[in-house]
């Protein structure tokens, strides 16, 4: 079970297209034609042609705890004293060491004349290492200490996600308003989740005792629906402002092959001559379980853009609504630049604080030649270069994208 003791994610926003890599919570008012149905539905009303994307793969990780140069410093073989010790355990909060890989591909995504259809396959996926476990590798362990390394858990979910959108333009005093909303069915394929998971180490003289337990759950379909709502409003010739609740779910019930289980081990006399024997099980049982659900997050997206022809800038807010296992619910706030510098290219940037990472800064490019169209959006999350903690790149490829 030591993939649910490592922090990892598959996607962080339940749909990351790869200029949401670079427009983040800009992206509610920035979207046009497929990506309105990830970000904000009344969107599709604004570009009623035909834009269709064929795939969208998207790969990365990064870690809350150390940076680039951080990390090669203490990984060449620089003998570590005090200093450095306390440094390292400085750098890890209190929740525990965080360390997040991102991959995942798009499925079929087009819209039309106001409406729009998406298919993805996800993931979602979350665990934690205490850091008394960075304490005791770095300082030792201390004689006739007790280490309790509790409120472990973890999540993994795997789901098909088909969504249905329809976004329709009012008059309002001049201005243009638009309203919109999807339908989405989700399709469960798989979940684990770890609901305890508890170690405790007596440390003597000559080796290691303790005791660990672990519960959990799994279990391989189920269904759930979630509702997305937006809103786009112009508030002057060259303003507007768009406002999304997306995902709105009450979560995966997960209904075939439900079972829980629960392990327990011994750890008598661990030492580095005797691994083998040291740790025994007690006892495990595995079982059938009644349905249950899984939460997922909702988000909440306010966003201010200001066009000027060839280029447009925009300011936003981004938020998870509700308390899940998988997402964090710092707010983030973001800004982001779109230039049209040639009639085929426009590159991006964009800049965040907050949320999941706590900053990032972003550079892509839209390209479209004879309706081809080319999105790439690369994500330095940290301070660039020495001082970066992880990378995501993004890639989508369609037409009139």
């Amino acid at each position: 079970m030591m993939h649910f003791l490592i922090l990892f994610q598959i996607l962080g926003m339940w749909a990351n297209g790869a200029n949401y890599l670079v427009l983040s919570g800009t992206s509610t008012v920035f979207s046009r034609g497929v990506d309105a149905i990830l970000y904000n539905p009344a969107n599709l009303s604004l570009n009623r042609g035909f834009s269709l994307r064929i795939i969208s793969p998207s790969a990365g990780g990064f870690n809350r705890s150390f940076s680039l140069s951080k990390y090669n410093y203490y990984s060449g073989g620089v003998f570590l004293d005090d200093a450095d010790k306390s440094d390292i355990m400085n750098s890890i909060p209190n929740t525990g060491f965080a360390l997040l890989a991102n991959a995942g591909v798009a499925g079929i995504e087009l819209s039309v004349g106001g409406f729009g259809f998406s298919f993805r396959a996800l993931g979602l996926g979350k665990g934690t290492i205490p850091k008394i476990l960075f304490d005791l590798m770095l300082w030792g362990n201390e004689l006739d200490r007790t280490y309790q390394f509790e409120n472990m858990d973890g999540m993994a979910v795997a789901f098909l996600s088909f969504t249905s959108s329809y976004g329709k333009m009012f008059g309002l005093g001049g201005r243009n308003l638009s309203l919109g909303a999807g339908v989405r069915y989700l399709y469960g394929l798989y979940t684990a989740y770890v609901s305890e998971a508890t170690l405790h180490l007596l440390t003597s003289r000559y080796a290691l005792n303790g005791d660990g337990f672990l519960k959990y759950r799994t279990a391989d379909g189920g269904g759930g629906f979630a509702l997305d709502l937006g809103l786009y409003a112009g508030v002057s010739e060259m303003s507007s402002i768009a406002i999304s609740l997306s995902n709105i779910n009450t979560g995966l019930r997960w209904t075939s092959n439900t079972q829980e289980g629960w392990l327990s081990v011994e750890i008598d006399s661990l030492n580095l001559e005797n691994t083998e024997d040291a740790v025994t099980s007690e006892d495990s049982s595995l079982y059938d379980r009644g349905a249950f659900k899984t939460p997922l997050p909702a988000y909440l997206m306010i966003a201010f853009e200001h066009d000027r022809g060839n280029l447009q800038y925009g300011v936003g807010y981004e938020q998870v609504l509700n308390k899940t296992p998988l997402s964090s619910r710092k707010p983030q706030f973001s800004l982001a630049v779109k230039y049209d510098l040639k009639a085929w290219f426009a590159p991006m940037a964009g800049f965040a604080i907050g949320g999941e990472e706590g900053f990032f800064m972003g550079i892509g490019s839209h390209s479209k030649i004879k309706g081809v169209g080319l999105n790439i959006g690369l994500q330095n999350v940290g301070a660039p270069f020495y001082g970066m903690r992880g990378l995501k790149l993004g890639i989508d490829i369609g037409y009139n994208i």
